[in-house]
């Protein structure tokens, strides 16, 4: 095994030194591998190599050389692991005074001071791609195909101006014995330099915008050159901040300096419309005279824009967003003020703002340090470009007013809260719902006064409510949409002894802040300092006086005007479970429909029950078999907890039976009796009566006389027994 390692290593080491030998000429990459062009002739080099980098991309030397358009650049390997550096050809090319990259006047000097191959192939000239695209050695009347330096010239005056490429020339002998193909020889390596224009041009990139919207002037001449611009039918307005340009604002004269390049390019626009023409003007030398005309100049036409805007919604809570859209075919930002009577002009702040063609939507807000006004009608201010902050509410409306505009009017009113649903009595055990509308918030505070009772809850975690205060809250309200549902689960009302209790709602309004709040058993206040509450102070215990007491008390110090917060009040009775049965007849003939109803105080939606059972239920004789001794019907309570059933008593024995109502989830049940008994028989048809003669006429009787008295009565038989019992849930 060793010996044969060692004659591994000795034929690896002799190829090595015969690839180098036969390489004369073939250039050294970074770390001793050797630098072969495509389309070099590389003695001693064949068979395939494959692509270090991606272990995929192969190479086949064809006559010893690398042939190949789209050759990947890179290091390659082979069998042997030998190593070689596929590359084009590529090139140095110099120059004197920045030209390589820069700008040159026209028919200024240049001077190519020399090219150089890398990797030991010399560039034997420079070839020259013109700004049109023409492919040549020669430039400006000088022949650079055997030669890469011919000392300084000064253009022709026929030079093509713009950008102009240079690469090394390599030529097909100098490089590869087989002829390199026309696309090698320029070096890869692409230098360039720019001749400029003769003339002196200004140019604009459109001909016509609406006003507000920038136009784009763009001046060519000698790199570094300062020249005037002047401005006829109006002065224009100039962008700030831009290279080159010497002033900005509304002007109508101005100086510009162009760029290594020999241009330059500025922006204007005017909020007025009109037709503008643009000068570009030589600035003659101290002492010398003025231009009698200028060197170019462009028309363009401001055509006037429209701005439009209107409110999504008629009317806004106070202190809550503003939704606008409209469309600007002006151009630029938009800023939005508004006023009022007595309120002076605000900016208002910006957010989701969209922009779809001239169309654009945004929603505002007042900004958090400005006071929130009353309720009323207000403007808004729709601008088109952004105004310095004036100290004088008169200058900032007559600037806002100076450039394109429109208004639109809003309502603002205050938030609104009320309860639509709430029930009059509450059943212990039953779960219950408060709802209502509550405008602009999403947090509430709920009050509850009752016998020796208080509770609190609220929505707020941020609130100075004590905690469980707020952990009730996350069970009893929600807020969503500007409506709320207060719910009193059933553990609640369970607990909840019979009687009357009184609740406040509560709204934060303006501030979004709880100024008055209940930490344990006080009821406390707090102002606001600034977005927060400052240290609370408690009003009053709210067990030192009678509930009733303390839930007026409560009010009163939310009507207090130093509080921002609104609130309502309602009442309701805790109450145990009812459940009646109507009056019922005391009989009912067998095979004749029974309708029994009755009702209940837990509302909509309760299984009843309902039972009719003989109270003699026992066992029957045989023959009676096909009979029944009892019927049970399931029904549910409507919205006013009301509930009806039909019996059919055809398969009825005739009997005493108990009729029985009782809730799902309620231990007792109301009852109230009925006798089913039997039907009238069926009377036989009576014969007919043979005709008897006419009888002679009697005298009349002598009419006695009236005796005061009563007629015969009717005896009604109404049972009407109506049950109260109190049910519990199980």
């Amino acid at each position: 095994k060793i010996h044969m390692n060692a004659k591994k290593i000795m034929g690896a080491v002799l190829v090595a030194l015969l690839a180098l030998t036969a390489l004369a000429g073939v250039g050294a990459a970074a770390d001793g591998i050797p630098t072969i062009f495509v389309y070099q002739t590389a003695p001693g080099y064949t068979g395939t190599w494959i692509n270090e980098e991606d272990g995929v991309t192969k190479i086949t030397f064809d006559s010893e050389m690398v042939i190949g358009k789209n050759i990947k650049e890179g290091i390659y390997v082979n069998a042997t692991d030998g190593k070689i550096y596929i590359s084009y050809p590529t090139g140095i090319v110099n120059a004197a005074n920045g030209l390589i990259g820069g700008t040159v006047a026209a028919e200024g000097e240049v001077n190519f001071t020399g090219a150089t191959g890398t990797n030991n192939v010399a560039a034997v000239g420079l070839i020259f791609t013109s700004p049109s695209g023409v492919v040549s050695t020669t430039f400006s009347d000088k022949d650079f195909m055997q030669t890469t330096d011919v000392g300084p010239f000064n253009l022709s005056a026929d030079v093509e101006s713009g950008l102009w490429k240079v690469q090394t020339y390599f030529g097909k002998t100098d490089l590869v014995d087989n002829g390199l193909p026309t696309e090698f020889w320029a070096g890869k390596d692409v230098y360039t330099f720019t001749i400029a224009p003769t003339d002196v041009t200004i140019t604009a990139d459109k001909d016509s915008v609406v006003q507000g919207n920038p136009i784009k002037i763009t001046v060519t001449g000698i790199p570094g050159e300062t020249y005037a611009v002047k401005v006829s039918g109006g002065k224009l307005d100039v962008y700030p901040g831009q290279p080159g340009v010497g002033d900005s604002g509304e002007l109508d004269s101005f100086e510009v300096t162009t760029g290594d390049n020999g241009k330059i390019t500025f922006s204007v626009k005017s909020d007025k419309k009109g037709d503008f023409t643009i000068a570009v003007w030589e600035i003659p030398e101290l002492g010398a005279a003025a231009p009698a005309e200028a060197e170019a100049e462009v028309e363009v036409t401001v055509e006037k824009g429209e701005l439009t805007a209107e409110s999504v919604e008629d009317s806004y809570i106070i202190g809550t967003k503003m939704k606008l859209t409209g469309t600007n075919s002006i151009g630029g930002e938009l800023d939005y003020y508004i006023a009022g009577t007595n309120y002076d002009l605000v900016k208002l702040v910006e957010s989701e703002g969209k922009k779809d063609g001239t169309a654009w939507s945004v929603t505002l807000a007042f900004p958090a340090d400005a006071d929130l006004p009353d309720a009323g009608t207000y403007t808004i201010y729709v601008t088109t470009e952004t105004n310095p902050q004036y100290d004088d509410n008169d200058e900032l409306k007559e600037a806002i007013t100076e450039v394109p505009y429109t208004t639109v009017s809003v309502a603002l009113k205050q938030p609104f809260l009320s309860v639509t649903e709430a029930p009059e009595i509450v059943v212990q055990g039953a779960e219950a719902e408060i709802k209502g509308t509550a405008e602009a918030t999403k947090t509430l505070a709920v009050y509850l006064f009752g016998t020796n009772y208080f509770n609190a809850a609220t929505n707020d975690d941020n609130s100075k409510f004590g905690a469980a205060y707020k952990a009730n809250g996350v069970e009893f309200i929600e807020v969503k949409k500007n409506a709320f549902t207060i719910t009193l689960n059933e553990s609640l009302t369970e607990s909840l002894a019979a009687g009357q209790y009184f609740m406040v709602i509560q709204h934060p309004m303006y501030d979004k802040l709880f100024n008055i709040y209940a930490t344990a058993d006080n009821i406390s206040v707090a102002a606001t300092e600034g977005n927060a509450l400052a240290a609370g102070t408690a009003l009053f215990d709210v067990k030192d006086r009678q509930k009733a007491n303390a839930a007026q008390a409560l009010c009163d110090e939310l009507d207090a005007q130093k509080i921002d917060d609104m609130y309502v009040k309602l009442s309701f009775i805790v109450a145990a479970g009812t459940s009646t049965i109507n009056p019922i007849p005391a009989e009912v003939a067998q095979g004749t429909k029974l309708t029994v109803s009755g009702s209940t105080n837990l509302g909509e939606g309760e299984l009843v029950t309902v039972e009719m059972l003989s109270t003699a239920f026992a066992a029957v004789p045989k023959e009676t078999v096909g009979s029944a001794s009892f019927i049970s019907l399931i029904t549910k309570t409507d919205k006013d907890g009301n509930w009806e059933v039909t019996f059919d008593t055809s398969n009825l024995n005739v009997d005493e039976y108990t009729v029985t109502a009782a809730v799902e989830g309620f231990d007792s049940s109301s009852t109230v009796k009925v006798n089913v008994i039997e039907g009238a028989p069926d009377t036989p048809d009576t014969p007919d009566t043979p005709d008897v003669p006419d009888t002679p006429d009697t005298p009349d009787e002598p009419t006695e006389p009236e005796t005061p008295g009563f007629g015969a009565l009717a005896a009604l038989a109404g049972l009407g027994a109506v049950a109260v019992l109190l049910l519990r849930r199980e």
